[in-house]
C-alpha cells in the first residue's frame, strides 16, 4: 500500500471556502477553472455539469498518492456563479418563492466560534426574526453560514449578514495573527 495523505492542508483557503459553499447551498452552481484555463460547471441537476458539488468535494478530499494525478493538481479556482446572487465581499443572496430570503457566506472558523459570534450580535442590529444555520464541514475545515428570515426583510437581513460575516473575518484574522 502506498503512503497517502489527505490534502486538506494543501487546499488553498479560497478553494476550501468555495467548495464548502457550493456543497452546502441548495441550487448553487459553480465554475471550476483549471490551470490550463478550461472552465467546467459544478452543479446538481444540470446536463452541462462536469461534476456535482459532492463529487468535487469528495475528489478534493481523496488522499494524495505519490505518482497518481490528483484533482488538486488541476484546479486553479472554484467560484459560485449561479443559484444565488453575488452581493460582493463573499456574501450571496439566495431566494426561493416558497421560502424567505437567505444570505450565505463561508468561513474557516469552526461552528462553535461562529455560534459564539452570533450570540454576541449587538441589540442595535435588529435581528429578532433572523435565524442562522451553520453547516460545518470538518474535513474541509470550513463552515457555510446561512442567515435567513421567513419575513422578507431585505436590507435588515443584509445588515445582519454583513455584520456576522465581518465579525467572522476579523476573528479569522485574529486567529491567524495569534498563530504566527
Amino acid at each position: 500500500m502506498f503512503p497517502t495523505k489527505r490534502p486538506v492542508g494543501l487546499l488553498s483557503e479560497h478553494l476550501r471556502l468555495g467548495v464548502c459553499l457550493l456543497h452546502a447551498m441548495p441550487g448553487a452552481v459553480g465554475s471550476l477553472r483549471t490551470h490550463r484555463g478550461d472552465d467546467h460547471v459544478v452543479a446538481h441537476h444540470r446536463a452541462d455539469a462536469t461534476l456535482t458539488p459532492c463529487q468535487l468535494r469528495s475528489g478534493l478530499l481523496e488522499p494524495v498518492v505519490p505518482g497518481v494525478p490528483h484533482l488538486l493538481g488541476v484546479i486553479d479556482r472554484v467560484e459560485c456563479t449561479g443559484g444565488a446572487l453575488d452581493l460582493g465581499g463573499g456574501i450571496y443572496h439566495r431566494s426561493h418563492p416558497a421560502a424567505g430570503d437567505e444570505r450565505w457566506f463561508a468561513t474557516i472558523l469552526d461552528a462553535d466560534t461562529v455560534t459564539s459570534i452570533v450570540a454576541a450580535c449587538p441589540s442595535e442590529i435588529e435581528h429578532a426574526d433572523v435565524s442562522v444555520r451553520i453547516s460545518a464541514d470538518v474535513e474541509l475545515g470550513a463552515c457555510a453560514v446561512c442567515v435567513s428570515s421567513e419575513a422578507h426583510i431585505g436590507l435588515r437581513l443584509d445588515e445582519v449578514a454583513c455584520w456576522l460575516h465581518a465579525e467572522c473575518l476579523v476573528t479569522e484574522l485574529a486567529v491567524h495573527v495569534a498563530r504566527h
